[in-house]
């Protein structure tokens, strides 16, 4: 697997920088026994997706998208006419043959949800932030693919959006691409619900310790051991380590950021 990923265009640069960011590898390349929805088959497929995401990212089209859109039954939102002709949506239509199904539905919606975070950023700051991108070793040309896959995979709707105000405040370089990278890894493999305790943490409110296991477990907080006094012995103060407590850390800080901005 390591040589796999250094292999990788995005592998070799994340490697080298950081031990860690390895573990980002599974969603930088789509994972080879995972079933989704698309059934990408060759490389001009994932070229055409990921050329259809940059250029939905241009389309003044999503600047139309309001919270009304995200709440289209099936048949309204397969049928809608604005939606089908934002790029990413035409595309995945033309290249996969789009049905009325639950699945294909809940994809369309989670991509417009994603997209809604972004729609009002001005396409200069865009253009600036991608060019930098473009020169980025740890960028490459199915970046847009890959974010769709992703995408498929939550099984929550509502990450779409965090997903989408994580890539927002990257674009609004808010964010290091790396970062953008790490939080995307870790709403994927987190429960919503704990993530979203990160704010209780934060204010001082006590949670459940099955959602502080799970919240340690994706490495947003640390352990801090807990001195208690227990009694007096020859004058001296004799103390237990028997309590631990848990702090947000750097990478559960950088999550709340993008709670906190959403």
């Amino acid at each position: 697997m390591v040589k796999a990923i250094h292999s990788h265009p995005w592998g070799k640069i994340l490697c080298e920088k950081s031990v860690h960011i390895c573990e980002l590898w599974p969603i930088l390349k789509p994972r080879q026994k995972t079933t989704n929805l698309l059934g990408i088959k060759n490389k001009n497929m994932e070229n055409n997706l990921s050329l259809a995401f940059q250029d939905t990212l241009y389309d003044e089209s999503i600047k139309d998208l309001t919270d009304e859109y995200l709440e289209l039954g099936i048949d309204a939102l397969t049928d809608n006419e604005l939606i089908k002709t934002i790029p990413i949506i035409k595309t995945l239509n033309g290249l996969y043959k789009f049905t009325k199904s639950i699945r294909e539905y809940y994809l369309t919606k989670k991509i417009l949800r994603f997209l809604f975070q972004i729609k009002d950023i001005p396409k200069d700051e865009i253009n600036q932030t991608l060019k930098k991108l473009a020169n980025d070793e740890a960028y490459n040309k199915d970046f847009g693919e890959n974010l769709v896959l992703l995408l498929d995979r939550f099984e929550n709707v509502n990450k779409s959006d965090l997903l989408g105000q994580s890539f927002k405040m990257f674009l609004k370089e808010q964010l290091s691409f790396e970062d953008f990278l790490r939080s995307s890894h870790i709403i994927d493999k987190s429960f919503l619900n704990d993530l979203i305790k990160l704010k209780k943490i934060k204010a001082e409110i006590e949670i459940d310790i099955i959602s502080k296991e799970n919240l340690f477990s994706l490495g947003l907080l640390s352990l801090k051991p807990h001195e208690i006094s227990v009694g007096i012995t020859g004058g001296e103060m004799v103390k237990k380590l028997n309590e631990v407590e848990y702090i947000i850390n750097d990478a559960g800080k950088l999550i709340l950021k993008i709670l906190e901005d959403n």
